[in-house]
Formats: C-alpha cells, sequence, structure tokens
C-alpha cells in the first residue's frame, strides 16, 4: 500500500475517532491523533453504582466516567392498612406502594321524595327511618308560561302579559217605531257595548196632530187652513208614498223625508246638489231612486235603513262616502260608483246584507271602520292600490269575500279587520306591512276565518310589528305562517291550488 493510502486510510480513521468523541460529549472539535489521545486519558474509570433509594435519600448523582459493568438503583417499597382517620407513614428507609383502607360496613337509607311548588317556601326533608335524601324532584307546570300570568306579575322568574280576555260586545243602533223593539246582540256576540236610540229633531209639539201623545211628547197641530193643509199633514204624519222635488231646489235638508215609511218614489231634480244628513233615513220602502248628475255630495245617514233599496248608482262628481250613508240597507245588491271616490267613511255599507258587488275604483285611499262589516254576500277578490290602512272591523262577517292579498302601499292591519271572512283560504302578507294589531285571540283580524289555513310572506321571520295573535283564526287555532316566501312563488301556489 502505497503511503498516500495510509495516510488517507488514517485520516479516515481520525475522523471517525472524532465523531465518536462528539457523540459521547467528551470534545465538540475535531482534533488531531494527539489530541485524541489526551481526550481520552482523561476519562476516569469509576467503579459498578449499586445504591437504593430511601425516604430520606431521593436521588443518586452518576459522575462522569467509565463503568466495566452494569450497576443499580433500587427503591424500597411496602404496603399498609389504615383503619382509622390519621396519616400513613412509611416505615424508614421504604416508600408506600399501597395503602388499603379498611372501613366498616355501614348501609345508608336514602329517599327520593317529589314537591309542588306553592305560594309558601318549603323545606324537603328525609321521613322518619331515612338517612337522607338522594333526590327531590321538583313538578312543573306547562301553563307556567307570561299568557298566562297577569301582567306585572313574576312567578318563578316568569313576568306575566295576560290581562284578561276581552268580552265580544257589539255596538248597535234603533229607530223608534210603532212596535215596541227588544235589541239583542248578534250570533257570534257576549252581549251589547252600546245601543244607540235614534232621535228625530222633528219630534216636536208643533209637527204632531193635537192631543196625540208620541213618545211623550203632546202634539199641538190642528192645521193651516186652506187647500195646503192636506200636503203638509201627509209630510209631518210620514204618509206620503211619492214626491216630486222642485227643480229649483239644490239641498234636501237634514232629515227631511227620514222615517217615510211607505215612501216608495222620489223624483230628484237635475239642480240638486247636496242631500242632507238622513235626509232619507228609514224609508224603509223606498226601492229605487236616480241621483242626477248634479249631486256632489251625499251626507251621513242618508239613506240609511232604506231597507227595500236594491241599487245605487252614484254620480261622478261625488268623492266621497260618509259614514252610514248606506247602512242596513238589507235588500242592497249592486252599487255603481262613477267619480274618483277617495273615502268610504264607518258604518257606510254596514249589514247590507245582500250587496253583491260594488266597484272600488283605484283613486280610494281610505274604507273606514265597519264600512263593510256584515256584507256576507259581497263578492270582492282585490283591493285597490292606493290604501295605506285597512282598518277596525272594515270587512267583518263579510264571508263572500276572498281576497288572497293586498295592494303593496298597505302597512296596517287592524285588528278583526276580516273577523268572520270564511271565504278567505290563503293569504299573502308583505313584509312591507309594519303592523298588525291583533291585542287578544278574539281580536285578530283573522278571527272567525275558519277556513284560513295559511299566510305566507316575504319576511323571513315574525316582524315586530305583527301582534302575537296575528295568525289566531278561532279559539287556539291558528293558521300556518309561511316565511320567505316572494310574491311570485304565492301566486304559482295559488294559481295551482
Amino acid at each position: 500500500m502505497s503511503i498516500a493510502s495510509q495516510i488517507e486510510r488514517l485520516q479516515g480513521v481520525r475522523k471517525e475517532i472524532n465523531t465518536k468523541l462528539q457523540e459521547l460529549k467528551l470534545t465538540d472539535t475535531d482534533k488531531d491523533f494527539q489530541g485524541i489521545s489526551d481526550t481520552l486519558n482523561t476519562v476516569v474509570t469509576n467503579p459498578v453504582i449499586n445504591d437504593t433509594l430511601t425516604v430520606t435519600k431521593t436521588s443518586v448523582t452518576v459522575p462522569k466516567g467509565f463503568y466495566d459493568t452494569e450497576g443499580t438503583v433500587n427503591i424500597v417499597t411496602e404496603e399498609k392498612t389504615a383503619t382509622t382517620n390519621g396519616e400513613v407513614i412509611p416505615t424508614e428507609g421504604k416508600v408506600l406502594s399501597k395503602v388499603i383502607v379498611n372501613v366498616p360496613s355501614t348501609t345508608v337509607k336514602l329517599q327520593e321524595k317529589t314537591a309542588t311548588p306553592s305560594q309558601a317556601e318549603q323545606v324537603i326533608s328525609p321521613d322518619s327511618g331515612y338517612d337522607g335524601l338522594s333526590k327531590v324532584t321538583i313538578n312543573g307546570d306547562s301553563d307556567l308560561v307570561a299568557t298566562n300570568i297577569k301582567q306585572g306579575i313574576n312567578i318563578f322568574g316568569v313576568e306575566g302579559t295576560y290581562q284578561g280576555e276581552q268580552a265580544k260586545l257589539q255596538e248597535k243602533t234603533a229607530t223608534p217605531s210603532k212596535e215596541q223593539q227588544v235589541i239583542n246582540a248578534d250570533e257570534g256576540y257576549d252581549g251589547l257595548s252600546q245601543v244607540t236610540i235614534n232621535g228625530d229633531e222633528d219630534l216636536i209639539a208643533d209637527n204632531i196632530k193635537k192631543d196625540v201623545n208620541i213618545f211623550g211628547v203632546v202634539g199641538t197641530y190642528e192645521g193651516s187652513g186652506g187647500g195646503g193643509t192636506g200636503d203638509l199633514s201627509g209630510i209631518i204624519d210620514r204618509s206620503i208614498t211619492s214626491v216630486t222635488i222642485p227643480s229649483d231646489i239644490t239641498k234636501i235638508g237634514e232629515y227631511a223625508f227620514a222615517h217615510c215609511l211607505i215612501l216608495k218614489n222620489i223624483v230628484l231634480p237635475e239642480t240638486l246638489k247636496t242631500i242632507g244628513i238622513n235626509a232619507f233615513y228609514s224609508c224603509s220602502d223606498l226601492q229605487s231612486i236616480i241621483i242626477p248628475e248634479s249631486v256632489t255630495s251625499i251626507l251621513s245617514g242618508a239613506f240609511g235603513s232604506c231597507r227595500n233599496l236594491t241599487e245605487i248608482t252614484l254620480p261622478s262628481g261625488i268623492s266621497e262616502i260618509n259614514s252610514s250613508t248606506f247602512s242596513f240597507c238589507d235588500k242592497l245588491e249592486n252599487v255603481t260608483l262613477l267619480g274618483p271616490i277617495t273615502e268610504i267613511g264607518i258604518n257606510a255599507f254596514q249589514n247590507c246584507k245582500t250587496l253583491k258587488t260594488i266597484n272600488l275604483p283605484e283613486s280610494l285611499l281610505t274604507i273606514g271602520d265597519d264600512a263593510f262589516s256584515g256584507c256576507s254576500a259581497l263578492l270582492l277578490d282585490t283591493l285597490p292600490n292606493l290604501i295605506t290602512e285597512l282598518n277596525r272591523q272594515t270587512f267583518r262577517y263579510c264571508s263572500s269575500i276572498t281576497i288572497n292579498k293586498f295592494g303593496n302601499n298597505v302597512t296596517t292591519i287592524n285588528f278583526s279587520c276580516f273577523q268572520g271572512c270564511t271565504g278567505i283560504t290563503k293569504l299573502y302578507i308583505p313584509s312591507t306591512v309594519t303592523t298588525i294589531s291583533a291585542p287578544s285571540k278574539t281580536l285578530s283580524p283573522f278571527d272567525g276565518c275558519t277556513n284560513l289555513t295559511d299566510i305566507y310572506t316575504d319576511a323571513t321571520e315574525k316582524p315586530a310589528g305583527w301582534g302575537q295573535y296575528f295568525n289566531y283564526t278561532s279559539g287556539s287555532t291558528q293558521a300556518t305562517v309561511h316565511y320567505g316566501v316572494s310574491e311570485e312563488e304565492f301566486d304559482a301556489i295559488v294559481g295551482g291550488a
């Protein structure tokens, strides 16, 4: 082997030795052969380590160096038994490996109990013969909800909201007549909240035949002589059957023909502009009347209780139908509106039980409380778009209407608005309706809508302004509410129904 090869081999051996010394942590640098020899000479030869760990001697220090054989470090353990309370200490030089605790055998007798909350505080203790309680069950009550607790009262952390069920009362109007009348609440009401007895400003002594007593007013009229006495007496006695108003008349005054019970025909002039308050009130035999185009104002109650009036056409100059204008016209079937009506007043068509058709113009802005209440034959499936508020009891007991959505401008639906409208089966209420008044189940806008099964809305959850009972239809029955449904999707649903 050449000298160069030997040198190369020795350098490799030196590198291997250096690597091993570094692994043994005897050096951290490369050394030549002399350095390696010096490093190895520092290694101390130590005897074998044999030792025992005790309670007081808890560690053994192993010095650096070379050990020529295996050694051991031991720990001495022991087991002890305890029968009483206190410390368990190992014997000197030993460590505890196990402690056995002997407990006297004793059976504890525990009892389960059930308690129901009450007005007074209760302390639940075990009965005689028991050592203690294993479990106490506190009964719950499903009726412990806010709606069953008086408003302002807190029972077990539940704040009450109940204000009492409101009686369903009806307002009624009565007109004195020859026969005695008994005024009762209609079916579906608990009673009467108010009965209004109509007065008549003509009930004065000067208008009643002498010595005749009508409702406590004793007449003094004896006639005025001359050929006119019969006509004047006829009007006062309300016994006329037909009349033609002169052509120069522009206004028919208040109560002018009220209670002319057998008045059948009346001709109005083309000069007439105003029909006054209760002008034809309770003309129960009046079957038809032509209202000329010149009329621009028909005031409250003008044709109220004209029970045989079957149809009416309102001229184009009429912009407002006042309160009670046609209320209790039992046989009124058709109403034609020629003008741009903007308002229909309260009770305007109340209890027109046979009213079937009325053309509501797009100009209409307001329909008052009870405007169509009791119009059970009314056929109506849409409302004008400009209406913003559906008022109280507007369509109450209109069992034939089939409305399933409102104009886009409606923001408010008041209580009992559609009460008893059994023709409504599905309904779309857009989220633009911000307020639905429903303070109780019986004052829900849809109370009595017994065929209303589903309400749809594009709202994703119940808006804050929709009352707690907005979807109640009778008693505890509720229509199912479908949230997140667009109007187009609703149209497809009812279109395919």
